[in-house]
């Protein structure tokens, strides 16, 4: 076995140790009547399992999400090295918190890691995209 095999063995065992699921619901770019473009909801994705790591406080980077509004990410999400998301990909977590993918970091080929926004149930939702 390779070393990256191993790798992404260790990643699904990662998950697979404390998993999250999730259907990830993609921001798509359309055009409006006007010419305008905006992003809305595209088709969800098929339910995957990952990871949510939640971040120490020093490792928070600022993202910057719709309209310029800057927060702090709270998660990585990590997940598999085939795992499909994107930036914008959101998800409503039982209790009414979203999530939203907010930016990429390294995943080394053989994990995909994300930063992750969260907005409690009754917060005003801004979108990554």
């Amino acid at each position: 076995m390779s070393e990256l095999e191993a790798q992404r063995r260790m990643t699904l065992a990662l998950v697979n140790h404390d998993p999250t699921e999730a259907v990830l619901i993609p921001r798509v770019k359309t055009l409006t009547g006007s010419g305008a473009s905006t992003y809305t909801d595209g088709p969800p994705r098929a339910s995957q399992r990952f990871k949510l790591s939640l971040l120490n406080y020093d490792q928070r980077p600022d993202v910057t999400l719709a309209g310029g509004v800057v927060r702090k990410a709270d998660y990585h999400l990590i997940g598999p090295h085939d795992m499909q998301v994107e930036l914008g990909d959101h998800w409503t977590g039982p209790d009414g918190t979203r999530y939203d993918v907010a930016g990429f970091t390294e995943g080394w080929g053989y994990m995909r890691k994300a930063f992750v926004v969260r907005t409690l149930k009754g917060e005003r939702v801004v979108p990554a995209l």
